[in-house]
């Protein structure tokens, strides 16, 4: 038995039409009698909530319905018919999908994103060393060369200072090089660049860092490489800015066919609630960017913090399949 309206939702004029389908009890029996339902309705008495896939009407409509059903028995307990709700949830279904899929692209636009971003920081960082950087260099060798050609030592004061000048050029030049995109990322890998990274913050900031590496093979992809190092890069930047912590440890480790890094710190800390951290601090949008990017390379970020005990941010992604496990 069943109400107008649940016909009408199923494409049928009428119950009289609808039964006279021979095909009805395999495309529009409602999900309750099947087994698996009929065997929790007799445990439990109801079901409630449950999501469902129909096939409706004379051309097999897909309609999502929520189900909601119980058994009614007699006074010996035997079960003597079931009665239950069916809510039409197709356009919810609809647009949730649309969401998944628009959330979907714009995690592949991030990752795009971040890659071109690279190329271009790599492309910058070229330039610098190998145009500005050799013709700072060569400058700096041709001042040298008049420099010891020249007696009047006022004269010569003033060109080794100049020199003194394009030296500093010449380190700044540098420095700016391996902010932009270190070589060591693409000469020796992510572990050393990583650990590269911990010396500069110590080197700069009044916070004592602490690298370890396992020492196993982590073959990973250039586009999971760039984006680790960019994430750790990331996270270094907001420990500098929010966490006013006096250590930091970073740790790599192969885990099964994933690749992990923790980047912990004793600093302020935050709250860390799924429904916060992304939005509501000040940090928020950056760690909100690393987990949508780790997301679409098949990775995920998982946040620990406590306000005043300091903060513990764990990467994982996938490592290149077929790789050595040792």
């Amino acid at each position: 038995m069943a109400n107008p309206t649940l016909i009408r939702m199923m494409g049928y004029a009428s119950f009289d039409e609808f039964y006279a389908v021979r095909s009805f009890k395999k495309s529009c029996e409602p999900t309750y009698l099947n087994k698996k339902i009929k065997d929790r309705l007799e445990r439990e008495g109801r079901v409630r909530g449950f999501e469902a896939r129909w096939k409706v009407g004379r051309n097999g409509t897909v309609m999502y319905v929520m189900e909601n059903a119980r058994a009614i028995r007699d006074a010996e307990g035997k079960t003597l018919y079931y009665e239950g709700t069916v809510e039409d949830i197709t356009e919810r279904k609809k647009a949730e999908e649309s969401i998944d899929q628009y959330q979907r692209q714009l995690r592949s636009l991030a990752s795009e994103l971040t890659l071109a971003e690279e190329r271009e920081r790599r492309r910058i960082s070229s330039l610098l060393h190998d145009h500005i950087g050799q013709l700072h260099a060569t400058a700096k060798m041709k001042l040298g060369l008049l420099e010891s050609s020249v007696e009047d030592h006022a004269l010569k004061k003033e060109i080794n200072e100049i020199r003194e000048l394009i030296g500093q050029a010449i380190h700044y030049g540098r420095t700016l090089t391996f902010e932009l995109s270190p070589p060591i990322l693409y000469d020796l890998g992510l572990e050393p660049a990583v650990e590269w990274l911990t010396e500069q913050l110590e080197e700069q900031n009044a916070i004592t860092c602490a690298f370890e590496n396992d020492g196993s093979l982590k073959p990973i992809s250039d586009e999971i490489r760039v984006l680790l190092f960019t994430a750790v890069r990331e996270l270094l930047v907001n420990v500098v800015k929010h966490a006013a912590a006096q250590h930091v440890k970073i740790t790599i480790r192969r885990i099964d066919d994933s690749i992990s890094i923790h980047v912990a710190d004793d600093g302020t800390g935050f709250n860390a609630s799924k429904k916060s951290y992304h939005l509501a601090e000040a940090r928020g949008y950056g760690l909100f960017s690393i987990r949508e990017r780790l997301h679409s390379l098949g990775g995920h970020m998982d946040v620990r913090s406590w306000i005043g005990r300091g903060t513990r941010i764990v990467l994982q992604a996938p490592l290149k399949r077929g790789g050595d496990i040792n």
